[in-house]
């Protein structure tokens, strides 16, 4: 699933719009196929360490975005801890949305998730 997002995130030639793009992408992907979404969000991490590596290396993954060979020149990352609250933003607002019943709604969230994630970069 995350390297689908990939490929996404590497085909465009802005770099905002590749993250909203890459974070659409994701977000369909999840909105598509309700079991994989419910054992990554509510049963991966329930399984227990072993449960919420798995987790943690997923967004860790999807936060890649961030890697400074992928940043365009002139952006600079910000601090660790803050890309960190990105990734745990974004689980916890899709988690959110999935326990309340309104996974298939995922996709409509990727401008304003978007924004979220871009800011500690400067963007809005």
């Amino acid at each position: 699933m995350l390297r689908r997002v990939a490929g996404v995130l590497h085909a465009e030639s802005d770099w905002p719009q590749a993250v909203e793009s890459g974070l659409a992408a994701l977000l369909s992907l999840i909105a598509a196929d309700p079991v994989l979404a419910h054992v990554a969000f509510f049963e991966a991490p329930a399984a227990g360490p072993p449960g919420l590596d798995c987790a943690d290396a997923a967004m860790d993954r999807f936060i890649s975005f961030a890697q400074t060979d992928l940043l365009p020149e002139g952006i600079e990352p910000p601090p660790a801890i803050v890309l960190q609250a990105v990734g745990g933003g974004l689980w916890a607002v899709i988690g959110s949305e999935l326990g309340e019943g309104r996974g298939s709604e995922l996709p409509t969230l990727a401008p304003e998730l978007s924004a979220f994630a871009l800011a500690p970069f400067g963007f809005s």
